[in-house]
C-alpha cells in the first residue's frame, strides 16, 4: 500500500471513530480502496465535485459515511437493489459493503463511468453486482428488473416525473426509495414542487427522514428520505 493510501486508510478510520462508528478493518480497508481509486479516476472526468484528493472530511461523510449509516436501513429481507445515476460510485458501492447480502444494480448511462464503476468491482473483488450502461428510464422494460427491487438508491439526480416513474415501475410493492438528500418530513408537495406528477399518484409515500451525518461547526449535515411504493 503506497504512502497515500496508508494516509487516506487512517483518516477514514478516525473520521468513523469520531463519529462512533465501528467498522472492522476488512471494511475500512474495501473503503480505503474504492476511495482511492476515485480519486485516481477523478483526475482523468468527472467523477465528483467534492475534494477527494485531499480525503476530506466533507468527502469523507459524504462518499463513505453516509451510504453506511443508511446501510443499516436496509431489510435482511432485501434483496435486489438498484441504484440510479451511479456514476462515482457513491452510495451504491459503501451501501453494497455495509449489506452484501444485496445483489445490485449500478445504472450509469456514459460508458466511461461505466469503466470506472466495473475497475472498482473488479478491483474489491465484489460480487452480485451489474453495472448497466444505460439511461435509468430504460430499466423498467427489463423484466428481471421491473417490479422486482425491493430498495432503489439515487443521490443528486433530478426529481422529476421520469425519476418518479421509473422508480415506481422498480419498486414491487412494499420497496423502498433511498433518496440521499431528500427532504425532511413526510410531506408529498415537498418531494417534488415543480413536477407535474407527485409521487403520491404513482404510489409512492414519504415516509420516514433519517440523520446520516449530524450537523456540526464544519458541516450542515446530511439526511436520507425514504419512500415506499404502496
Amino acid at each position: 500500500m503506497s504512502a497515500d493510501a496508508i494516509a487516506t486508510r487512517a483518516r477514514i478510520k478516525a473520521r468513523f471513530d469520531e463519529l462512533g462508528l465501528a467498522l472492522d478493518a476488512i471494511k475500512i480497508q474495501q473503503l480505503t480502496e474504492y476511495f482511492c481509486l476515485l480519486a485516481k479516476w477523478n483526475t482523468k472526468m468527472n467523477l465528483t465535485a467534492l475534494p477527494v484528493a485531499g480525503a476530506s472530511d466533507s468527502a469523507i461523510d459524504r462518499l463513505l459515511v453516509e451510504p453506511i449509516v443508511a446501510s443499516k436501513l436496509v431489510r435482511d429481507g432485501d434483496e435486489l437493489a438498484v441504484d440510479l445515476g451511479s456514476g462515482g460510485g457513491s452510495p451504491a458501492f459503501p451501501l453494497k459493503l455495509g449489506a452484501p447480502h444485496l445483489r445490485m444494480v449500478l445504472v450509469e448511462s456514459k460508458q466511461r463511468k461505466c469503466a470506472f464503476l466495473r475497475e472498482v468491482v473488479r478491483a474489491l473483488a465484489l460480487s452480485g453486482i451489474e453495472v448497466a450502461n444505460t439511461r435509468f428510464e430504460a430499466l423498467p422494460s427489463r423484466s428481471d428488473v421491473a417490479g422486482q427491487a425491493d430498495l432503489v438508491s439515487f443521490r443528486a439526480v433530478r426529481t422529476d416525473d421520469s425519476l418518479w416513474a421509473t422508480t415506481a415501475g422498480l419498486l414491487k410493492p412494499g420497496g423502498r426509495a433511498f433518496w440521499f438528500g431528500g427532504p425532511e418530513g413526510a410531506k408529498p408537495d415537498l418531494v417534488s414542487p415543480e413536477s407535474g406528477a407527485k409521487p403520491s399518484s404513482l404510489r409512492l409515500e414519504l415516509v420516514s427522514s433519517h440523520v446520516l451525518v449530524p450537523a456540526s461547526a464544519s458541516g450542515e449535515g446530511s439526511r436520507l428520505a425514504i419512500l415506499q411504493r404502496n
